[in-house]
């Protein structure tokens, strides 16, 4: 599970002068903190890594409330205010083709760094990562 994690995890750090986009190799390398001079982008493609979610929530000391938003299964849409944090939850309607389809999206915002967690693998962010 955990080898599925990173494979659908990836990083973009970025500041004013700099762009870098990267992968994990490792669960603890996953930092989620504000005291990096760039800002760290964080995504996940699914929904289904809860007990990883976990591991990075307690490996980062972030707010322990945010394990029990992710244990849950269905969300509507919502943001919610944590000590140093806020959590977003929203599902997206996609209108890539004929049919409406939609996708569970959350984001994990700090002055530091963004975790975004869609529910489905593809690249609704693509025109923001271009280079």
């Amino acid at each position: 599970m955990k080898s599925e994690f990173l494979k659908n995890t990836s990083l973009i750090s970025y500041s004013k002068k700099s762009f870098e986009k990267s992968c994990y190799t490792s669960i603890l390398d996953v930092i989620l903190t504000n005291s990096t001079p760039s800002t760290e982008w964080l995504n996940t493609y699914g929904l289904n890594f809860r007990e990883i979610f976990r591991e990075i929530i307690a490996n980062n000391n972030l707010d322990d409330f945010l394990i029990k938003l992710f244990m849950d299964e269905e969300h509507s849409n919502k943001v919610i205010l944590l000590n140093d944090l806020v959590f977003i939850s929203t599902r997206i309607l996609k209108t890539e083709s004929r049919t409406l389809d939609s996708e569970q999206m959350f984001f994990i915002i700090s002055s530091g760094f963004l975790w975004s967690i869609q529910e489905k693998e593809g690249d609704y962010f693509n025109w923001i990562r271009k280079d």
